[in-house]
């Protein structure tokens, strides 16, 4: 019934209707709502130090008092469904159990090919405004 691994772990409603949980079992009195995203948990796939967790931490803190903080989140959790910390941090830091995941390692690929297309695209475009004013 426990495990660290999220995949193989049983939902909320399986563990209270184990019976183990049958005594504690009390439906009326138990409230569900919907599953928490991805994009809140992307902290739990990297090894961050001390600092970067407070700094995450002020974040969401910033979240209950600024409209400008829950607008920049919403912008980002809309860009970045599964999280976006990929973003600031390289896959080094990435805990150990996740650096072989496919799934997580694709991300990575996704952001590289991104980047690359987007310098292709800078690039093409002061090659042309190099070119036009070499022209004039």
């Amino acid at each position: 019934m426990l495990t660290f691994d999220p995949a193989r772990r049983i939902t909320i409603d399986q563990a209270l209707s184990h019976p183990y949980m049958e005594r504690l079992h009390f439906e009326d009195d138990e409230p569900t709502g919907q599953p928490v995203c991805d994009f809140d948990f992307d902290f739990e796939l990297f090894s961050l130090k001390i600092p970067e967790y407070k700094e995450l931490i002020f974040e969401e803190i910033k979240l209950y008092h600024s409209t400008e903080a829950v607008e920049e989140y919403e912008r980002i959790k809309t860009v970045h469904p599964s999280g976006h910390l990929h973003t600031r941090y390289p896959k080094e830091r990435l805990r150990t159990m996740y650096k072989q995941d496919p799934s997580i390692l694709a991300i990575y690929t996704n952001r590289a090919n991104a980047t690359t297309t987007t310098t292709t695209a800078a690039e093409t475009s002061s090659s042309a405004a190099t070119a036009s004013t070499a022209a004039q």
